[in-house]
């Protein structure tokens, strides 16, 4: 029998700062029985300012009716906003 899993999730600042490049998030997601994958989205917030690409990270915890792998207790994704911002 399948059932749905949840994990809690949060993003973490990396050169990306919460407040001034995303919206800092976090909180729990279901992943429907059968599925593999979910998605959770991030507000990214334009500035204005030429500084280059910069990272943040998305740390996922706490599984219920799910595992990760042997010995691990967090997921941590890297994500990159590429800067859209130019000189004139």
């Amino acid at each position: 029998m399948q059932v749905d899993a949840s994990v809690e999730f949060s993003t973490r600042d990396g050169g990306a700062k919460a407040g001034s490049d995303y919206i800092a998030t976090r909180g729990t997601v279901t992943i429907n029985a059968g599925d593999t994958y979910t998605t959770i989205p991030v507000q990214i917030l334009e500035d204005g300012m030429v500084e280059g690409d910069e990272n943040f990270y998305l740390a996922v915890t706490n599984p219920i009716n799910g595992i990760f792998g042997a010995l691990e207790i967090e997921l941590l994704a890297q994500r990159t906003i590429c800067d859209i911002d130019f000189t004139a």
